[in-house]
Formats: C-alpha cells, structure tokens, sequence
C-alpha cells in the first residue's frame, strides 16, 4: 500500500490518459487494449518503468547493470541510459556524453549523426558494442514478447 499513491501518480501521467496529438487513436486503442491484458507482474514496469545506466557499463560484466530509480534528477547530460517498460525499449543519449563512446557504440563522432528512427544497436567489434547488445538480449528474454 505504501507505494499506491507512486503508482496512482504513474498511470494519471500515462498515454492511456494523457497521450498527446502527436498519438493516433489507433495507437491508443492498441495501448488501452495491451495494457488491459497484461498480468500484475509485467504492469509494474509498464507504469515504473526501469531505467538503465549504460554509460559505466563493467565490460567483464556479465549481469544487466543496476537499475537506478526513474526519474529526471538520476539522468545526466553525459550519461546513456536505457528505458524498459515492458513493451518498448528506449535508448537515451545526454547531449554531452564521451565522443569516444558515440564512436565505439555507433560508429558515429557526434550526437548529430545519432539515427534516431533506428530500431536496433549496430554490432561493432569492441567489448562496448558487444556488453550493451547483450544487455538488450537479456531484457529482451525476461519479456514474453519482442520489445520495440
């Protein structure tokens, strides 16, 4: 009970309620109709979502990274983070962050050349690339459905 008003808070701010012009109708019915069938357990990150620090990733590690509260203050502009909800992932990348990471993550020098319609990680041949594209995978099979 002591986390309801967290979760009350959740869904008022969802797309089920809010979603904004830029959301079809359709798009709605569909989120409605999803959120409407899943089960207790995969609700609680649709409406908390978790988010994933990706930008001091341990290479050697084998896990997924800690899962830091979701919010605004824990994300930085030199940071990457990754956003789970159950049904999508989201990739976000502070405007500051290292070039040096760009480069090993995207093959790209700055945030400008960043493909923001991509829908996966490219496969570059460093410990980088091959450490977040497992952490992917891994979110990936504790879903029972493919994440967009």
């Amino acid at each position: 009970m002591k986390l309801l008003p967290l979760y009350t808070n959740c869904i008022m701010k969802n797309d089920i309620l809010l979603g904004g012009s830029e959301m079809s109708s359709d798009d709605r019915s569909w989120l409605t109709r999803s959120v409407m069938s899943i089960n207790q357990a995969a609700s609680v990150p649709y409406f908390y979502p978790r988010l994933f620090p990706l930008r001091d990733v341990d290479k050697d590690d084998t896990g997924l990274p800690l899962v830091i509260r979701c919010s605004a203050e824990r994300m930085s502009e030199n940071g990457v983070y990754l956003l789970e909800n159950g049904i999508s992932l989201f990739l976000w990348i502070g405007l500051q962050v290292d070039p040096n990471l760009l480069h090993e993550e995207f093959g790209i020098q700055t945030n400008d050349q960043v493909d923001i319609e991509r829908t996966s990680l490219p496969v570059l041949d460093n410990p980088l690339s091959t450490q977040l594209n497992e952490i992917i995978h891994k979110i990936q099979e504790q879903r029972p459905h493919y994440l967009k």
